[in-house]
């Protein structure tokens, strides 16, 4: 259902903690997801970049220690250093899950599909992921908004970005701001990409394995 107003999710799936076997401190492979309310076009881009930004230094922080890594502590971090490190717009990322929870593993498990979770968020102007390996790399996607394209798919950078400015629109746009653009899409463009789609498929069947 499409609100008024933009609204995006910030989806990112991450590995187990585990510290030794029955320790209470494991957490399991997850898919965490926040929300936007303000975040679009190039703003949405530009909040990427700095996230992958974060998310880089962060992990590397925290695997060159000798305990496991908390992706869950990471993300949050990172999430924090987006929202409010470009004071031009600072902006919010708010978890969507509920207290008392720290991750969307039930709320992926209980739908019947992937584009099912998807369309449980409130959502028009697309979906942000990323995927945490265990080795600490990571991989980026694009879905497209019900507000912007006919339907939710993987798009590049430059096709997200071309869903709000037309290539006529972008001609008019001063030097500056263009080569904000161009670094932004080419910095996006170096990262190795993933599907959402399968990525999250294959864990809703994890999940649903662990519970039978």
């Amino acid at each position: 259902m499409i609100k008024v107003g933009q609204r995006i999710q910030i989806i990112l799936k991450v590995p187990e903690l585990f510290w030794n076997k029955d320790n209470p401190n494991n957490k399991p492979e997850q898919v965490i997801v926040y929300h936007n309310q303000w975040l679009y076009g190039m703003n949405f881009l530009k909040y990427q970049v700095r996230l992958i930004k974060a998310l880089r230094f962060l992990i590397k922080q925290s695997t060159s220690s000798r305990y496991p890594t908390d992706y869950n502590d990471v993300v949050q971090k990172a999430i924090n250093y987006a929202n409010n490190s470009d004071l031009e717009y600072m902006t919010n990322g708010n978890p969507c899950f509920d207290d008392g929870k720290e991750n969307n593993n039930k709320d992926l498990l209980e739908t019947e599909t992937v584009l099912e979770f998807l369309e449980n968020f409130e959502n028009n102007n697309g979906y942000m992921f990323i995927e945490i390996k265990e080795d600490g790399t990571f991989a980026i996607d694009i879905l497209s908004g019900l507000e912007d394209a006919e339907e939710t798919k993987s798009v590049t950078p430059k096709e997200y970005f071309n869903l709000f400015y037309s290539e006529e629109k972008i001609e008019k746009f001063d030097a500056e701001v263009k080569k904000s653009v161009e670094d932004t899409l080419n910095t996006l463009g170096t990262h190795k990409r993933t599907n959402t789609f399968d990525v999250l498929d294959a864990l809703k069947k994890k999940l649903g394995d662990r519970n039978e």
